[in-house]
């Protein structure tokens, strides 16, 4: 059973301003990185503790996956991952 996800507001938008950004220089590697992305989070809908504990709150809800630069960070709210990136 895959939990939901649930994007912040926030979320949201940082993620489609990542990759507009990106796509400004280029689209081939925009969509690479938006599927890499997307990957992840199924991943987290699968297996909600995949991801290591944030090291600064040190709080075993609060979560991040890498996908370098960035990195992905959710919380675990009862069943459903809430994603805060």
């Amino acid at each position: 059973m895959d939990y939901r996800i649930k994007w912040s507001p926030a979320a949201r938008l940082d993620f489609r301003d990542l990759i507009i950004f990106i796509s400004e220089d280029n689209t081939s590697a925009a969509k690479h990185f938006r599927n890499k992305i997307l990957n992840h989070i199924t991943q987290i809908a699968k297996f909600p503790k995949s991801g290591r504990i944030v090291p600064e709150f040190q709080n075993e809800n609060i979560r991040e996956i890498i996908q370098k630069p960035y990195r992905i960070v959710y919380r675990g709210i009862r069943r459903t991952p809430y994603l805060i990136l």
